[in-house]
């Protein structure tokens, strides 16, 4: 069933800066999908960022493309620090963060300096030996902030104690890197901490919530940074290869898959999923289908969140399966089905690699298919043990429509592939019932990127219209489009599918009914 209602926010292209006006001018800018349209909002050091004079806000879109971006005039030392970018709709949000650092040379620093700002929230960490506490945060000052830290069990200040020690460091110009230690860690710590950063021109305050639970473990509320607990796994169910990770975080990790130096995108061979297994833990997935010798190699997922970030490396290796002989049949690409614009051809179309050569066998409803004047075979080389498969029918119609297996051979295996696409109409057969003036057929536009499945019926009443795939019901989506013309008696009526793949194969039924 194909049932898209509209698309979660989703980053495909992570922010970036570029500067203007001699690097007065400074642009954030990024990429999200969704469906509908999102609410974007940005931040600087968690705090949100209001429109001004200095701040301006745009969102440009194509379709489900958004490009949205944040202009920051007059820039000066004090906008150095960390930028989040948050996309929202019904179906969900995301976000993800930026950080700007200067050298104090780079940008203008107010000739009487500036006040404290905390540019990163705070960092929990605890030693191996899980005996000593760290809390890490920077903020940047001029002139150099003074530090206090202060502790408060149940509401009462305690003074510093010989378990708790504090240092500062300059990371560069203007920042500093502030470190509160805790040694041998013991329950009575739990509470709220708070640092102080105090110059001539004003003060900011960091906060971290210590807390642990009945067995002692630290319990983190403010965060907790990516972390694999467990070895990464790989399975294989049918042809689909699936890598799965665990990974606890809070607040939820961005995730990015690479397969060696290469970002991985979610498309038609690869499925990036993330299932919450609780509040902080999450099982992230790397689906490839049809996989072959070429996916082999290097994968890392890598998991980002304000407390930090994250790697997990898989190693697939297909070697094994190779030697200087050869090796089983096996699919590069997932199977297309091609329209020409007319609807006069289909064209059926997979690629595999294999050594030696396949045997390629075409099956229709257990009938294997053989050439003739209107059906065309091909096996082509298109390079060293790799094949592209065709299957060319000409002037197809709804007899022609059904399951075709695409079997490939050899003497160390076989393997196959499913393609489903076919165009049935049901017609009332009552006298004056609406008549087929324009059978079924398919269209190809914009070279593939849309298919439109159309008719026309004659009919002295406007008739009523539903579309169906494999038995259900389609509604209108951002993806699915229904439209029904009308010229005299005649109604023109149209599926549009938007950028078909082939899992929208299927028996597509276009029902006809009016009041005769």
């Amino acid at each position: 069933m194909l049932q898209i209602d509209g698309v979660a926010p989703t980053f495909i292209k992570k922010p970036s800066i570029k500067q203007e006006n001699d690097g007065k001018r400074l642009i954030f800018e990024c990429e999200i999908k969704a469906d509908p349209k999102p609410q974007i909002r940005w931040s600087h050091n968690s705090k949100v960022i209001d429109n001004t004079p200095r701040h301006k806000f745009k969102v440009q879109n194509d379709g489900a493309l958004y490009r949205a971006t944040l202009e920051v005039d007059n820039v000066s030392f004090e906008d150095s620090g960390k930028y989040k970018v948050t996309a929202k709709n019904e179906l969900g949000e995301s976000s993800a963060t930026i950080s700007l650092n200067f050298d104090s040379e780079e940008v203008p620093v107010p000739a009487d300096g500036f006040k404290p700002a905390f540019t990163d929230r705070p960092v929990t960490r605890q030693s191996d030996d899980g005996k000593n506490i760290i809390f890490e945060c920077r903020c940047i000052g001029d002139p150099k902030p003074s530090y206090s830290w202060q502790v408060f069990h149940e509401k009462n200040e305690i003074a510093m104690a010989g378990r708790f020690s504090s240092e500062v460091e300059e990371d560069q110009n203007h920042c500093y890197l502030i470190r509160f230690t805790i040694k041998d860690v013991k329950q009575l710590d739990r509470g709220v901490y708070s640092v102080l950063a105090k110059n001539k021109h004003g003060d900011s305050t960091a906060v971290i919530n210590l807390n642990f639970d009945s067995s002692s473990k630290l319990i983190n509320p403010e965060g907790k940074p990516p972390r694999f607990p467990q070895k990464p796994t790989i399975s294989q169910k049918g042809d689909v290869l699936s890598m799965e990770c665990i990974l606890e975080a809070m607040p939820v990790a961005d995730i990015t898959w690479y397969h060696g130096q290469d970002r991985i995108e979610d498309g038609e061979r690869f499925k990036i999923l993330r299932k919450a297994i609780s509040i902080d833990t999450y099982l992230l997935t790397l689906q490839i289908s049809l996989p072959t010798a070429n996916d082999g190699g290097i994968y890392r997922c890598h998991a980002f969140n304000p407390f930090g970030e994250s790697n997990a490396h898989i190693t697939l290796n297909f070697k094994a399966n190779e030697n200087e002989r050869g090796f089983a049949p096996s699919f590069v690409e997932k199977p297309k089905i091609i329209p020409n614009k007319l609807g006069t051809l289909i064209t059926m179309k997979c690629r595999c690699r294999s050594k030696p050569k396949p045997t390629v066998k075409w099956m229709r409803k257990k009938q294997e298919v053989t050439s003739s004047n209107k059906v065309a075979l091909e096996v082509k080389t298109v390079d060293e043990d790799t094949y592209e498969l065709t299957l060319n029918i000409k002037d197809p119609n709804a007899d022609d429509g059904g399951s075709y297996s695409c079997i490939i051979s050899n003497e160390f295996g076989e393997s196959s592939a499913t393609l489903n696409l076919n165009i049935e109409a049901e017609q009332e057969t009552t006298k004056n019932a609406p008549i087929f003036v324009e059978k079924p057929h398919i269209v190809s536009l914009d070279n593939g990127k849309l298919v439109r499945m159309e008719c026309k019926v004659k009919t002295d009443i406007k008739p009523d219209i539903t579309w169906t795939r494999e038995g259900r019901l389609l509604q209108e989506t951002s993806k699915l489009k229904m439209t029904m013309t009308q010229e005299k008696d005649v109604y023109h009526i149209t599926l549009v599918l938007k950028d078909p793949q082939t899992e929208d194969s299927g028996t597509y039924k276009c029902n006809i009914k009016n009041i005769l």
